[in-house]
């Protein structure tokens, strides 16, 4: 399973009313303890209605802001796995949840929806969640895409050229039907029906991608630390240079356009050029 943040307890960020200066991040933090059915979160998302959900190994859980809510298949119908990974709220308001081993969980005007290779999907385990051009779920498992057109799955063909493998790389999008994709040798930007630039280079083992609102294109690697991507080079940011750790797991950029780094050694934002670290004392 491609990870998106691995952490040891669920940690939140409160921006105080001047959320420019470092100092001025607050930090909650939530366990199993407090409602959490398990310390490992793997995926975060705020949808449209203001709800936070969370993916864990032990179930998918929504927060109010003040309690948790966890669906698991002992307490929810139609809910074929408790090992829920990645997340995604499409144009129409439906949230898509992703899991290891159960296919796919659809939550649409609050009932949920299991799909899984009896409903056409090609693998049970899914490997991340895209948006296609209009906006609808794309659903990447382990053998092949596949789009969700209203009522049923419909295959999506990769480019040729586009040598997708689940076990090392990541994939993402920014909208507009247009994919990166990095793998151990090379940096892919495709479309449905075609490869537009491919860029090469060596022993990477990529965990997560991610494109910003100004086109840089990041990787969070095992073991080399972060990578940006743009206008056909390649920069890469490791300890030396203020990073916590050499792995990182997850990316985000919050309203600001600064980026959020998740590490294995802790929080880190990266803002006009400097890193700054927050981690558990």
């Amino acid at each position: 399973m491609k990870s998106v943040i691995k952490a040891s307890l669920l940690t939140l960020i409160v921006l105080a009313p001047a959320p420019r200066a470092f100092a001025q991040y607050n930090f909650s933090s939530w366990k199993a303890d407090d409602g959490l059915p398990q310390n490992s979160v793997y995926a975060i998302l705020q949808t449209r209605d203001g709800y936070l959900w969370f993916t864990t190994l032990d179930g998918v859980v929504r927060f109010d802001g003040v309690s948790f809510t966890s669906f698991s298949k002992s307490n929810t119908r139609n809910l074929k796995s408790n090992r829920f990974s990645s997340l995604l709220e499409d144009a129409r308001g439906d949230l898509w949840i992703g899991t290891d081993d159960g296919g796919v969980a659809r939550y649409h005007a609050g009932e949920f929806f299991s799909y899984t290779t009896q409903d056409g999907l090609p693998h049970n385990a899914i490997d991340g969640l895209l948006k296609d051009r209009d906006g609808l779920a794309l659903v990447v498992t382990r053998s092949g895409m596949v789009r969700w057109n209203g009522d049923r799955f419909v295959g999506v063909s990769l480019p040729a050229s586009v040598a997708y493998n689940h076990s090392n790389g990541a994939i993402t999008t920014a909208g507009g039907g247009v994919f990166w994709y990095a793998g151990r040798d090379a940096i892919q930007n495709f479309s449905e029906s075609q490869l537009i630039s491919s860029q090469n280079y060596h022993g990477l083992s990529v965990d997560c991608i991610f494109e910003d609102s100004q086109h840089n294109v990041w990787l969070g690697t095992v073991g080399s630390g972060l990578v940006r991507f743009k206008d056909g080079g390649l920069t890469t940011y490791g300890v030396k240079d203020g990073l916590p750790s050499p792995n990182v797991t997850a990316l985000f950029e919050d309203r600001d356009h600064n980026l959020w780094i998740g590490t294995r050694a802790g929080l880190c934002l990266f803002k006009d050029g400097r890193f700054t670290t927050y981690y558990k004392d």
